[in-house]
């Protein structure tokens, strides 16, 4: 059941459906099944997000999430994820729903679920940061690939602002994120090549890596593919 503050969370944060496809990001193309298929990514992660900041309670959240067909799965954790940790930021008292939710049916989706925090890092001001990685200790990933969260905030800078960052090649200010500022900003950079579009053309003087087709991410499934983990963990890490 929704709430009357979730709704206007809802509304304050998430896209429409049709703002995350091909056209509402501003590309020509001709639709085709397979578009229509690629353009189900983003929107799943929608779906996810508004189910996650409109909910009550983490059992509602998981139904939901359940009825979604399982490629697409992964996707919509990716999006409640989101939801939960901006909802944990901006509390009073650090919460727990992200924690909880990643302990739980989302355990499956952890690659997934660290870039749907890094989305949430791009709607969050820097000094609740500090607040948004839950305590995962004991679980596959953690906190190796804490990174990724990074790589998603990178990722949402440049799919909702392409001329800010992608054309005009503006530089987020550096962040001590895992104790390494430097780092940061490679693993920003890895980031904002969105992974559903490619780019019509390179921006002179563009910067290495940035204008260049989708970068590599795990299918919404269940991460059950370690040499998925492992590509990430190359690309990613400092190093």
């Amino acid at each position: 059941m929704s709430t009357m503050l979730g709704s206007l969370r809802r509304l304050a944060f998430a896209p429409s459906l049709a703002d995350v496809g091909f056209a509402g990001r501003g590309f020509s193309i001709t639709p085709t099944d397979a578009t229509r298929r690629l353009e189900t990514v983003p929107q799943a992660v929608v779906c996810g997000f508004e189910w996650g900041i409109d909910t009550r309670n983490l059992w509602e959240l998981e139904r939901r999430l359940a009825m979604v067909e399982p490629d697409l799965r992964g996707f919509a954790y990716e999006g409640a994820t989101m939801a939960f940790t901006i909802l944990d930021a901006m509390g009073f008292r650090r919460g727990h729903r992200t924690r909880d939710l990643l302990r739980s049916s989302g355990e499956p989706h952890p690659l997934l679920a660290y870039i749907g925090i890094g989305f949430a890092m791009s709607k969050l001001p820097r000094a609740l940061w500090k607040k948004i990685m839950p305590d995962l200790t004991g679980l596959k990933y953690f906190p190796i690939m804490t990174w990724l969260a990074v790589d998603g905030y990178g990722f949402d800078l440049a799919y909702f602002h392409p001329k800010r960052w992608m054309e005009r090649q503006e530089i987020p200010a550096p962040y001590p994120w895992e104790g390494n500022p430097d780092y940061f900003l490679r693993a920003v950079d890895q980031g904002d090549r969105p992974r559903t579009v490619v780019h019509e053309r390179r921006p002179a003087g563009a910067g290495r890596g940035r204008g260049r087709p989708v970068r590599p991410a795990p299918a919404g499934g269940p991460v059950e593919r370690d040499r998925a983990g492992r590509n990430l963990r190359r690309r990613l890490l400092p190093g």
